[in-house]
């Protein structure tokens, strides 16, 4: 396979797995109150499980504490995280431009966020919350950063070994 044809094939697994990880997040976003609380209560008593397990006192933590916790910065910001990764290679991959780039995936982080926070309002004792939709956008734009660091420490690379 040619080097051009293979970085079509990339550019649109990329536009795929970002396609699939947004439509996650919105399903995710859909679900009842109770199917949430009781899907991250499940990896909160995991979690607590694990750490238990791993140390030598055992601690004790409040669970509702922890399970709010598992809920923002994995549920939230995790994912978000991983979605702004995507965007970000997505984009990137068709525009070529990094702030091209950085423009229209900022822009479609907070966008892909908004929705996710308003498709609450229709699933069953779940609202909008601006601190959940900051803790999405925090996330994005974490994972979009680490990505134009890196690509920005490639093309320096690139250049001065030129």
């Amino acid at each position: 396979m040619k080097i051009v044809e293979k970085k079509q094939v990339i550019k649109y697994i990329y536009l795929m797995l970002y396609i699939i990880c947004v439509g996650i997040v919105w399903l995710f976003s859909l679900q009842s109150g109770e199917i949430s609380s009781e899907e991250s209560g499940v990896i909160t008593s995991i979690f607590i499980k694990v750490i238990n397990f791993l140390s030598f006192n055992k601690f004790e933590f409040d669970f509702e504490i922890v399970h709010l916790l598992i809920r923002k910065i994995v549920g939230h910001f995790g994912s978000f995280f991983v979605v702004g990764i995507l965007g970000f290679l997505t984009y990137n991959a068709f525009t070529k431009d990094l702030f091209k780039t950085i423009i229209i995936t900022s822009f479609s982080g907070v966008i892909v966020a908004i929705i996710a926070e308003v498709l609450q309002l229709f699933a069953i004792n779940r609202g909008y919350q601006i601190t959940d939709m900051m803790i999405d956008c925090c996330g994005y734009f974490l994972g979009t950063a680490i990505c134009v660091l890196i690509t920005f420490i490639k093309k320096h690379k690139t250049s001065n070994n030129a």
